[in-house]
Order: C-alpha cells, then structure tokens, then sequence
C-alpha cells in the first residue's frame, strides 16, 4: 500500500476525531446495520456464504453482508452511521462498508430492485451507492434509486444533491430531478412531473380489512369469522372460517379468506384472491376496499384510484367509497381532490365519512372541524375504535390531556392492537411528564410492533425530555425510516439534532417538516430560533414570518421550551436584529395568554417596571420551568440540566463600580418537573455624588464629597409541575446597600428591601386557565446626616436630615381567562393590596441670608415630619375581545377599582431664635371610588396593515405588578408617567404597515391626562421591584430596546399630547437599522404653598426626539449595535428648574460570544459626544460572563 502524504494523513486523522461528534446510531455492537422491519420474505447471507438464510426483524447486518426481499415484500433498515434504507420487493442489496472512526465511507451495492435512502452525513464522511451501470455520490438526504435487470439505474432526488457517475460521464442530480445510466452510457438527466409519486410505496400502512368487511352488512353466518378477525387472531379466523363456509354465500366466503390472508401478512396472497374476485364481477364491496387498501400500500395510488371508481359505478355513492377515496387522494397528497370528493358525499350518516372528514380537517389544520368530524364519528359508531383513537389523538396535538386520556383508553378497551393506539397514549403521558406510563405505553406497543412509528416517535420525545438526545434520536431515525412523511418525528428529529450540536441537520430535517405539514407553524418557530441563536437574523426573521401566517393552525405550544427571555415567540428574531416596533407588532398578532413565552416576551418589549413585572410574572405563573433553561442554547424542547455562570460588570460614570455575580439555574424532570434559580450579587462603588434634597432649586451634588459603599443582592425562584395542569411559582429577593460618605456631614444610608412571592396557575383544559398569586414585600431605610436644602426667607442652608422610613406591601391577585369560542375571550381578575408607610424625619442646623438692607443674619432652623399612611386597593376587572371578523377584532374592559385611604402627614419648620414656624398637617380619611373602562379595536385590512384604536381609563394599582391585562387592542397602557394610585385618560391611535418583506413602518397618536396622588409633607412612593427582571438570564442587549425616557418623572398632573412615526428595515441578512421621531407636547402642574402652578413640561420629557439606530449581526458571533438620540430641552424636576440641555448624543454596544457559547464579553460607551455638565457625561460598561 502506498504511504500517504502527510497531509492526507492529517486529514484522515481529523476526520476520525471529528466523526464522533456524530454519534452511531444505538445497534447491537459491532453491526453495521438492523433490519428494522420485514414485511412478507426476505433473505440474508454473509459475504463468504453460498446460500441464503431467512431474514428476521431485529437482525443485525454485518459490512459485506447481503440482504433482499422476496415478491410483495419490503425491508427496513437502520445504519450504524444513522443512514435510513427502504428495500422494495425483488431488490439485492449488499452492504459493503458502514462509516465508522478512521474508516470514512459508507458503501451500498444494489445488485437489484429498488430502494428509498434518507441520510444525513457529516463533512468529509460520503455514502456511494453502487449499481451495475453507475455509482451515486450521495451528498444529499432523501433519494430513491432502482436497478432494472439489466442494470439500467434510474436516480430521483427530493432533497440535497446526489452525484451519479460511471466511466461514461457524470451529471449532478438536485432536489426534484432525476437522472438514468445505462450500462455502458453515460448518465442523462430527465425531467418527472410528479417525482414524489415515485416514493409513495415507502410508507407505513397498514390494512385492517374488518372496517371494510363492515361496510355493507355481512352475512349473519359471517360473524364467527369477524368476531375472530375483530380479536386479532387469523388462526382462530380460520378455523372459524373453514367450519361455517358452507353456509355462507361464496362471494362472501372467499372475501373472507383473502381477509384472513391479509391479517396473517400474506399480503401477495390476499391480493390475488381479490383480484381474482373482483375480475368474476362476484366481489361484495369490502373486497373493492381491501384492494385499494393493498395497492396503497404498494404505493400504487392511481390504481388504487381506478378501483375506487370502477367500484363507485357499482356503487354509487356509496359512503364507505367516498370515504375510502378520500383516504386514498389524502395519502396521496391529493388535498383538493379530497376535499371535493367529501362535498358531494352525505353530510351525515356514516362513521367513515366523518372519519375521512376529520382526516381533511386535520391536514388542513381545522382544529375545531377536526374534533367535531371524530366526535361525529364516535357518535355514529360508538363500537369503532378508530374515531375514539382519533378523539384522542387530536386532543394530544392541543395538549387538552384529559378528553385525550379518556378517549385513547377507550379505544384500546375497544381495540387492545389497534395500530398507533398505544403510541399515542405513550405520547400524551410524555406531555404529561408521566414518564412511567409513557414508558409502559411504548413497551407495550413496540413489543406488538417493533416499528410502530407512532410509538417511536413518542418514544424520542421522551428520551428528548428526560435529557438523552442521542438515544432520542436513534428511535427517530427508526421512527423516519418506516414513515418518512411523518411531519411530528421530523419536528422532534431536528429538536434532537440541535441539541447534539447538528446544527445545520436541525434546520434541513425542520424544513422537511415544514414541506409535509405546509399549515404548522411550528417548524417555522424552531427555525427562527435556531438561526438566531446562531446569529442569523436574517434567515431568524423570514422564518419568524412565515410562523405568523400559520399561527392561526397552532395545535399547541406547551411543549416548546420556553427560556427566560421568552426566546420562543415569534417576534424574537426581529428583536435581537433590533428592530423592536416590528417585534411588537408580530409578537401581539401571536400573543397567546396561555403560553408562558408570549409574557416573557412582551416584558422585554414594555419599558416601565409595572408592566414589565406584570409579564414576568404572569409568564413565570404560566410556565415555571422557564428560568430553569440553559444560559448557552436555546434547547428547543424543555430539557433536564444543570447551568451556571459567573460574570463582572464594570460600570463608569461619575462613579466607579464593580459588580461581581454568580448565578446557577436548573431544570429537573425525574420525578416531579422542578426548576430553580439563584443568583447573587455584589457592587462596590465609590466616588459615588450625593444628590442633596432640594425643593424649587435646581439639582445639584453635594460639592463637599462622595460615598463610597457596597449593595449585595440575592433572587432566588423555585417552579414547580405536580401534574400537567398545576403550575407553582416561588419567588424571593433579599437586597442590602450600604453607603458612607466622605462629605462634610459623614452621610450614611442604609437601605434593606425584602420581597416575596408565591403563585399558581391551573390550566382547566388548552383554552382556559387560572391565575393566582399572594406577595410580601418589606423596605425599610436609615438615612443619617443627608445632605438638604432648607429656606426659610430670606435664611438658606444645607443640613443634616435623618429618618427611618419603614414600608410593607401585601397583595391577594386572582385571574382566570377562557376562551368558550375561537375568536372569543373573556377574563376576570381579582386584586387586593395593602399598603403601609411610617416615617420620621428631622434636622436641625445653621442657616444664613441676607436681608435687604445688607445685613447678614443667621439662626438655627429645626425641622421634624411624620407620616403614617395606610391605603387599601381593591378592584374586580372584567375584560374581553371578540373576533368579529378575519379583519377586525374589538377589544374592552371594565375596572371597578377603589382606594380605602388612610393617611396623616405632619411637618413642621422653624427658627430658634427669630421664632418664626410653620406647621403643616395634611390627612386623608376617605374611600376613593373609580369605574374605569378601557375600549380598543384592531384592524387589518390587508396581510400586514394594522390599526389599532384604544381608550384606556386606567388606575395604577399599589401593588409592584398585576395579573390583569396591561394592554388594550394591544396598546400598553402608560404606567411610567404614573405613581401607585394614579390614574390616566388616554385616546390613542396606532397604524402599522409592512412593505415588503424588509421594511416595517409604524405611526402614533397619542393624547393623555394624567393625575397622581400627591399630599403634602407625605411620602407616597411608588412601590418597585427591580430584581425579578434577573430571572430573565439576559445574555446580550441591544440599544434599540432601551427606553428613550431618561428617568422616572415625579409630578401631580399633566397632559401629553404626541406624535410619533418609526421605520425600521433590514438592508441584509447582517445588517438593519431603524429610526424614529416623537413630538410630545407635556404640560404639568404641581401644589406650592397651597398654589397650584401650571405651565411647566413633564420631568424628563422633552418636545422632540429623534433616534438613528442600527444593528450588525454576524455568525462569527459578534454583535453590535447603536444609535444616535437627539433631545431637544427638558427638565428632571416638576419646578422645571434643572434643565437638560438640547443636543445629540451617541450610544454604542457591542458582544462576543465565543463559538462554544461560554465566553460573552459585552462593551457599551453611553452618551458619547451628547451635552456635558456636573450631572451628565459619558458611561462606560464593560461586562464579561462565563457560562458552564
């Protein structure tokens, strides 16, 4: 033997140690394939034998060694290397070599006959199929090659690219072509109109000839033999047969026999006997239908066809015909033809019918028609397990677990065998998190047929759920080969391929899936968020869209994973390619209060914390499993594990702060699904400016020093499935910050803030679900020597002002949500808060001026305030929508809402010495009433136009969240201009338009009055909790998602009048941008001395603003983003006395990830080149995370 260069020997060697990434498949060991099924006879010799052995299921194959199959028969077959063979009948086949560690090449040999291959190869790792006349390069994953006696081989390609060559020449042969090579020729492309019919024998059918034997009413003498057909037992059959067939008419006798050869798997016997029957003109109907049956099954649907006619002229119209040929044009993907054959048939009357109508509805992803047509059918014949099988099946793809129990375990006491039956119990219990019931459904069913393929499938998505993708996908391998157009093992196969790290076999196998279910979104989810998380946002966003189109055809989205950032929702994609208006838009079109991922999703897309919280909660309430997903990859499907991370925060500004962190997180499903997180924080800051109190003076630092100080913070959560119905909830967060300044009072703060939660939901069936949820929250504070700014006219001064506020919250949250209709939904909530506040603050110290004449004076001014507030909230909101239209739908609600107030403020201020004071007693002892209705509409005129119109008369409630909607006609409501107990009036209108498949514009109208709470001397704060937003795991950000508001404003009443239109357009695959403008003209008022002053502008809002951003993505795994804000004036105080001046200012920020996806570094520069001054100026960020 030759000796190799060098670098082919490198190669070699690289490929070897690359090869087990993709792991074999799980055979017996040392085989290099399995005969996974065998249907009639077939054979199997060594390479060094002379003589033929009969074949038997669940042999292994060893390289070199032969197989074939006899007349009528077919084979399966499973490699080592996960390839997946089909052998028709009459075909030789010799397996040569299996790929394997250091030994890169699978070859095939087909002597003769024919063949179907799907396989999906690893680089550097080719499959060559050789035949008399040419070898195929198999680069591609789905083909099938037969071989005529004399040799003459003809190829057809449905997916990738097969190369097929011999010494003549060579062509390439792409998806939907064929090509044929003769001996001696070179090979020549050809041109097939219909190239999947050629496949159509490669399939898992089974013909039960019972259904037909009862389609016309058997004779009584007849009964024995059905009874024992009906029993599963072809020898009783024909015992029972060969007793009675004296007395039964002859048609009917030889029916039955070609009945019982067809149950005993003598599929060539039976048909012949049919054939024969029907060429006398004798045959009774159930012989016209088994014969279709047989001729399906051999993947002859035309001739299946031309029976089914030829029968109809007997016939006519006859239901159980109609049915069958419905069947058939189904299986066939005949769709129209199906469906008009179904609308000339009876409406009522007959189980098949309905079976074949449920059979249509559900490939045309009509869920309600579905379940009405089985429902019908289990009506019509209570003793047929199919419908009741059907029953059940349908409600497992919705996931409604208890009719699809019910109905699955009355099939099988109809039918214990019934093909797919228990399979699909297996399933259901997967989606339950009943694993020993999946196991012992699976058992069950695979040890009556080792290739049901309903049960295999069920079988990976359980070895998926319990963490083992590669077992997961040996079972899918063996679950596609016997049935290649099963779209659910598609779906699951890729979900396995993406976890093993086959990231690019993930997406083929998904747009497979994609092809053989053209009405489920679902394939269209996965793949927007695989090509995401590799950083492909343009191929993220086509994907995304074409979900939406099919949203309305969703069975069920509770099994898709859903992580903490809500990854899964359809406006994802847009989001991480920055274009947060469009990601809106799609995510309210999809937007689902059942399913966890459409709340984790919009809490990122809100920009005020109430709201945010309120979609965290409400989305870690649906789904709790959701925190426990990994920090690295999207898994797709929920999936067991243990994670980590450990990260550093730089943080630059006026001061220096370092913020260590460690989080670990987790998901369990052995026993009971549990998941958990933890994460713990610590800052340290110096330099830190102290904001000195002001009233009516401009903010300012105190210029005599800084603080230094440290804040530690712990969040923990804990979810928890007792039962596919029953979601639980924990929640906890222990926050401390500590502050020592260097000023010339030696200022200290203190501040300790503890916030629990404990929550539920109860899912009743897919369309109907319960909320509920008690808090605690406890704040209290110690603040000694803060710096303030006192007058007392014409005397000024800065003292020192100590206090000890101490605050508790408490809230009872009830929600339950239903949908009697698709289209209609009606809510009601329930919410009750308690609120308590205590404080006492004081000062004392020297203050000076200067009175008119010149003369200096100084004195000694005290000051001392208390206040004492408890406040109660209660309100009852009912809110709804109803679908009039496929273009319009109407939106409202209607709040009872009161506030119970118990309030009493004193402060008092004076001068020791000159004797002046001031007392100032402020109560409130009264129940607040509001009724508050909220009315929207949404209408789309055409695919990608939408105006949305609302109303929202909204109080903001006490509490830190609520588990009432946040939205009317999905237009959030305004909850960053409002404190707790505030209340805003607000008309808004919204017009979005797509252009094209790059291009998205929306524009708004917006008019508001808002009035807050306000007493004087008294501290009615806004409660916050800033730390469930960690449960979200955030791992990159992008700037287009920061909220333009600059800060929290804090004034009585105001009106906002505003204007504001927006683009956002993707240039590329890489590259986006997007652009916005708000005019908003505020107005406030605020109480001075019993004066109310008018006239100002809204803290923080500013006249104009403008926006230029853009967003970079590569799948080199560096991301950036940024953008340019310009401000026009405004003003961080309600006395508009600080002013911010008008400017342009620059933000940039950019990730690495590396491509293990452990390492992310993060870098921001904030305000860069925007105005200066002693409270604005750059920021600068640096963080870094490793992930395990």
């Amino acid at each position: 033997m030759p000796k190799l260069p060098f670098r082919t020997l490198s190669l070699a060697s690289g490929l070897a140690l690359i090869w087990p990434l993709h792991a074999v498949a799980a055979l017996p060991p040392g085989a290099a394939a399995e005969i996974l099924s065998l249907q009639g006879a077939g054979d199997q010799r060594t390479a060094s034998a002379t003589t033929w052995q009969a074949a038997r299921q669940a042999q292994p194959l060893a390289a070199g060694d032969f197989v074939r199959t006899r007349e009528s028969a077919r084979m399966a077959l499973v490699f080592a290397d996960e390839t997946q063979l089909r052998l028709h009948q009459n075909t030789v086949l010799q397996v040569k070599a299996v790929a394997v560690p250091g030994q890169n090449t699978t070859t095939l040999r087909l002597e003769a006959g024919r063949a179907w291959t799907q396989t999906r190869r690893p680089p550097g790792s080719p499959l060559q199929l050789e035949t008399p006349a040419a070898t195929a390069a198999i680069r591609g994953t789905d083909w099938d090659i037969s071989v005529e006696p004399d040799g003459r081989t003809l190829l057809t390609v449905f997916s990738g690219t097969v190369g097929l060559s011999n010494e003549q020449g060579q062509v390439s042969v792409g998806p939907n072509e064929a090509a044929q090579a003769e001996v001696g020729k070179a090979p020549v492309k050809m041109l097939l109109a219909q190239p999947r019919d050629r496949v159509q024998w490669v399939n898992a059918l089974q013909a039960d000839p019972l259904p037909h034997l009862r389609a016309a009413t058997p004779p009584e003498t007849t009964q024995p033999v059905l009874s024992a057909l009906a029993a599963r037992d072809p020898e009783a059959a024909r015992a029972a047969w060969a007793q009675s067939r004296a007395g039964m008419p002859a048609a009917w006798s030889a029916v039955l026999e070609a009945a019982i050869a067809l149950q005993s798997g003598d599929l060539p016997g039976a048909r012949t006997q049919l054939a024969h029957q029907i060429a006398s003109g004798t045959a009774p109907l159930a012989a016209w239908l088994m014969q279709s049956d047989l001729q399906l099954m051999d993947g002859e649907g035309d001739a299946a066809l031309q029976t089914l006619r030829t029968a109809l002229a007997h016939w006519p119209q006859h239901p159980a015909l109609l049915a069958q040929q419905a069947r058939v044009q189904l299986l066939t993907d005949r769709v129209d033809d199906a469906s008009a054959t179904l609308a000339t048939a009876p409406a009522t009357g007959s189980a098949d019918l309905a079976l074949a109508r449920a059979a249509l509805a559900r490939r045309q992803g009509d869920a309600p028609t579905t379940l009405a047509a089985y429902a019908e059918a289990t009506r019509l014949a209570p003793d047929d397990a199919r419908g009741w099988q059907g029953l059940g099946s349908a409600h497992t793809e919705r996931e409604d677990t208890t009719p699809a129990r019910q109905n699955l375990v009355q099939a099988l006491r109809l039918d214990p065998h019934a093909a797919g039956a228990q399979g699909e119990r297996g399933t259901l219990e997967t989606f339950s998190n009943r694993f020993g019931e999946a196991e012992s459904a699976f058992a069950t069913a695979l040890g009556d047929n080792p290739a049901d393929y309903v049960a295999l499938t069920g079988q990976g998505l359980l070895r998926l759920k319990q963490g083992q993708p590669q077992a997961a996908l040996d079972a899918f391998l063996r679950a596609g080969v016997m049935e290649p157009r099963y779209a659910r093992a598609k779906t699951w196969t890729a979900v396995a391929y993406y976890q093993l790290g086959r990231h690019q076999d993930a997406i083929a196998t998904l747009e497979q899936a994609a092809a053989l279910d053209d009405k489920d979104p679902l394939p269209h989810m996965l793949l927007a968020q695989i090509h995401t998380d590799l950083f492909q946002p343009g191929e993220a966003v086509e994907s995304a869209r074409a979900a939406l189109q099919r949203m309305p055809y969703l069975k069920s989205l509770n099994q898709v994973a859903n992580d903490q950032k809500g990854s899964a929702n359809l406006g994802a994609s847009l989001a991480f390619f920055g274009m947060e208006d469009w990601a809106l838009e799609l995510a309210q079109q999809s937007f689902s209060p059942y399913w966890g991922g459409s709340h984790l999703f919009l809490a990122d897309r809100y920009r005020g914390e109430f709201n945010k919280n309120s979609a965290l909660f409400q989305g870690f309430l649906t789904d709790p499993m959701a925190f426990g997903a990994s920090q690295r990859h999207s898994s797709l499907l929920q999936q067991p594990g243990s994670h980590g991370a450990v990260g550093l925060t730089l943080d630059r500004d006026f001061y220096r702060m370092s913020s260590p962190s460690v989080t670990l997180n987790g998901m369990d499903n052995s026993k009971v699904p549990v998941s958990w997180f933890v994460k713990a924080q610590h800052a340290s800051a110096r330099n830190f400016p102290i904001n000195v109190g002001v009233v009516n003076f401009p903010a300012f630092h105190d210029p005599t020093g800084t603080a230094e100080g440290g804040a530690d913070a712990l969040t923990l959560g804990l979810g928890l499935q007792p039962s596919e119905r029953l979601n639980l909830f924990a929640y906890a967060n222990h926050f401390d910050v500590s502050l020592r300044a260097s000023n010339r009072f030696a200022t200290e703060l203190d501040n300790t803030a503890q916030q629990g939660v404990l929550g539920l939901s109860y899912r009743w069936n897919p369309a109907e679900q319960t909320w509920f949820k008690i808090g605690r929250s406890l704040e209290s504070t110690r603040f000694q020597d803060y710096p303030a700014l006192f007058t007392f006219d014409p005397l000024w001064g800065v003292l020192a002002l100590s206090g000890m506020p101490r605050k508790a919250f408490s809230d009872v949250q009830l929600r339950h949500s239903a949908d009697p209709e698709p289209g209609t939904r009606w809510s009601v909530a329930l919410e009750h808060v308690r609120e308590r506040q205590a404080s006492q603050t004081t000062a004392a110290g020297t203050i000076n001026g200067q009175l008119d004449d010149g003369q200096n004076l100084s004195d000694i001014l005290y000051f001392a305030a208390l206040n004492n507030i408890d406040r109660r909230y209660t309100a009852v909101t009912l809110d709804g929508h109803r679908q009039i239209n496929p273009a319009l739908r109407i939106d409202g609600a209607l709040g009872i809402q009161q506030i119970r107030h118990r309030v009493r403020g004193s402060r008092g201020i004076g001068l020791l010495n000159l004797g002046g004071e001031s007392i100032d007693v402020a109560e409130r002892n009264d129940t607040e009433r509001v009724l508050s209705p909220r009315l929207g509409a949404v209408w789309q005129p055409a695919p990608g136009s939408t105006l949305r119109l609302a109303y929202q008369d909204w109080m903001r409630p006490l509490s830190t969240s609520t588990l009432t909607r946040v939205d009317t006609a999905g237009i959030a409501v305004e909850d960053r201009l409002l404190e707790a107990g505030g209340r805003h009036k607000r008309l808004v209108a919204q017009w979005s338009q797509e252009l094209g498949h790059s291009t998205f514009v929306n524009a708004r109208a917006d008019h508001l009055r808002l009035e807050n709470p306000g007493t004087i001397g008294v501290d009615m704060r806004t409660p916050s909790l800033p730390f469930l937003e960690e449960m979200r795991n955030a791992q990159l950000a992008n700037l287009s998602a920061s909220d333009l508001l600059e800060d929290t404003p804090s004034f009585e009443a105001g009106r906002l009048n505003a204007l504001a239109a927006g683009v956002n357009h993707m240039f590329n695959r890489h590259w986006s941008a997007y652009g916005k403008y708000h005019y908003q003209h505020s107005r406030s008022e605020y109480l001075d001395g019993g004066n109310v002053i008018t006239g100002r502008m809204i803290p923080h809002v500013p006249r104009h603003t403008l926006v230029l951003g853009a967003t970079w993505a590569s799948s080199a795994r560096v991301y950036l983003s940024g953008r340019a804000v310009y401000r026009s004036e405004r003003f961080e105080d309600k006395e508009n006395l600080s002013r911010r001046p008008a400017g342009w200012g620059l933000d940039l920020m950019g990730f690495w990830e590396s491509q293990d996806k452990r390492w992310v570094i993060g870098m921001a520069a904030l305000n860069l080149w925007g105005p200066k001054s002693e409270r604005q100026k750059t920021r600068y960020l640096l963080d870094a995370r490793y992930r395990f």
